[in-house]
């Protein structure tokens, strides 16, 4: 499926509500219009020193082992909230925790 027919649909899709709420009203509504268009943005458009000081930035991630380990630990609290989250909401208060 090209990515107009995908967005047709997704747009065939909404609820009058929903589109009333995005534009403010139904004038001129066509859920068929689709326009996109596609630009590319370059940092090497920019005037070289420019170019040079942002390239100079670091973006390499350099956690402490105490920064890795607490985000290890905030990953599997997420998960644990996350299961017993949903445990509840399916009715399963019981189900054993994995």
């Amino acid at each position: 499926m090209l990515w107009r027919d995908y967005f047709e649909r997704l747009r065939n899709g909404l609820p009058t509500s929903t589109v009333e709420r995005y534009r403010g009203s139904l004038a001129g509504w066509d859920c068929r219009q689709v326009r996109m268009a596609v630009e590319l943005v370059s940092f090497g458009d920019l005037p070289p020193a420019d170019l040079a000081a942002l390239n100079a930035i670091s973006t390499r991630l350099r956690p402490t082992p105490e920064q890795v380990d607490g985000t290890i630990a905030a990953g599997r609290e997420a998960v644990r909230v996350t299961r017993a989250c949903v445990r509840r909401s399916a009715g399963r208060k019981n189900a054993p925790e994995s």
